[in-house]
């Protein structure tokens, strides 16, 4: 019995067709990859634009609002005190789950019906999405405080606690100062709606918690650092992003 064996040409036409089904896997992956960092940079415009309606509507800011109670009711919180911000005009991060202004600005934001959503507003720094949102395919979980000496490379330019920041980082469990993007990812989200730099700009990069030089700086180190571009190509998330909105006071 003879057994036929495959040409040099069919075994060639195998492995174009091999190749070209790899190259069409890896381009799908792409464009996934770069419609999901589309998503976020939507998502950012929408907060962005989310915490200024809400600041024209109510004269106060998500969060810091002394008189959400007084609109919100039960619905918010049973205990007004913990409803309301203390209207200075600074969001404030504290150790009391219950009176947490970083995290009853979501809470604020969906019962105005300003932002889509429910959030529980109480929580802390590692809490999960039913307090804080998340960003498209696990990109990290928002935050907005106002800019303090730590923070933002402690740039002479953003070095006023009045400054109002949209942050974006961490995961399930994690510190949203965890790093959750490549530093391509940063860089194509940065290049895209600022000027690609680092430590310039309205958008910054910046080195997660456990990072020092991997994706630019840490945020607490003067001055900072343009982005690692060594890094570009690593698959390893090492950073995390601040876009500032808007100078409070």
């Amino acid at each position: 019995m003879n057994k036929k064996a495959f040409t040099l040409i069919e075994l060639s036409i195998v492995l174009v067709i091999i190749g070209l089904i790899i190259g069409a896997i890896t381009a799908a992956n792409k464009l996934v990859e770069a419609a999901a960092l589309q998503n976020v940079i939507s998502e950012i415009n929408d907060i962005k634009t989310a915490f200024n309606a809400f600041e024209l509507q109510y004269q106060a800011y998500p969060g810091d609002f002394d008189k959400a109670y007084d609109y919100f009711g039960t619905s918010c919180d049973t205990v007004a005190a913990d409803c309301n911000g203390n209207g200075n005009r600074l969001i404030t991060y504290s150790g009391v789950a219950t009176a947490n202004e970083e995290i009853r600005i979501w809470q604020h934001l969906t019962l105005a019906e300003i932002l889509p959503g429910s959030y529980a507003g109480e929580g802390d720094i590692n809490s999960g999405p039913d307090v804080v949102p998340f960003a498209s395919r696990k990109k990290g979980k928002f935050f907005i405080e106002n800019v303090r000496d730590d923070r933002s490379f402690g740039s002479v330019n953003v070095r006023y606690s009045d400054i109002v920041m949209l942050g974006l980082g961490g995961g399930e469990g994690e510190s949203w100062w965890n790093a959750s993007f490549t530093v391509g990812e940063a860089l194509s989200i940065d290049s895209k709606i600022d000027d690609g730099i680092a430590n310039a700009g309205k958008l910054y990069g910046v080195s997660g918690i456990g990072y020092t030089t991997e994706c630019s700086a840490e945020y607490d180190v003067d001055g900072g650092a343009d982005y690692n571009r060594s890094n570009t190509t690593s698959d390893t998330n090492y950073c995390m992003l601040e876009i500032f909105i808007k100078k409070g006071k």
